[in-house]
């Protein structure tokens, strides 16, 4: 008989009879050498009420709103809400009269072409300009470089994290014109 540890607490030999039994195995499930029929302890420690009880504590001990003074403070802060009342009314009068004079503006046949003839060929906001190296050593300028991976089949993810993909090879230019 070997003794692993000596006048411990009941709680640390359950836990160590557990320990012991999964990491040296039992013998009727064929994994180890030792003759428990369950997986350790006296049957207290796999049940679903204990687990609960252990739950609630940590619960109970690692959150502070546990604590009925914080409780009651927060209470308190959340019934006073009249500030941010006012704040989201007035948010939403300058976002209806805000969206109206776009609509407008966007009315305007003129308006509209003038920003039109301002984006073409130009790349969007959230689009860089890249150069690609095909596998067969030929340079492409492309504007979406998603668009360009979903039509020539390569992985985004790759060629934008490494930098390479199935042979294509990506640089960005420092200028955004094409």
């Amino acid at each position: 008989m070997v003794f692993y540890a000596k006048d411990i607490s009941d709680r640390k030999a359950l836990y160590l009879e557990e320990w012991l039994i999964i990491n040296i195995g039992r013998k009727d499930q064929g994994d180890g050498c030792l003759l428990n029929h369950s997986d350790g302890g006296d049957g207290v420690i796999n049940t679903t009420e204990y687990a609960r009880k252990c739950s609630s504590y940590r619960m109970r001990i690692s959150n502070p709103m546990w604590d009925s003074d914080v409780r009651k403070r927060n209470s308190i802060a959340q019934s006073n809400t009249a500030g941010r009342k006012r704040k989201s009314v007035h948010c939403e009068k300058a976002r209806q009269k805000h969206s109206k004079a776009r609509i407008k503006q966007w009315a305007d046949p003129a308006y509209r072409q003038m920003m039109s003839d301002a984006h073409k060929g130009k790349p969007s906001g959230h689009q860089k300009t890249w150069d690609v190296t095909k596998p067969d050593g030929s340079v492409e300028t492309v504007v979406s470089l998603m668009r360009y991976c979903r039509e020539n089949g390569i992985s985004y993810g790759s060629i934008w994290l490494y930098g390479h993909s199935k042979g294509y090879h990506i640089q960005r230019r420092e200028t955004d014109e094409c």
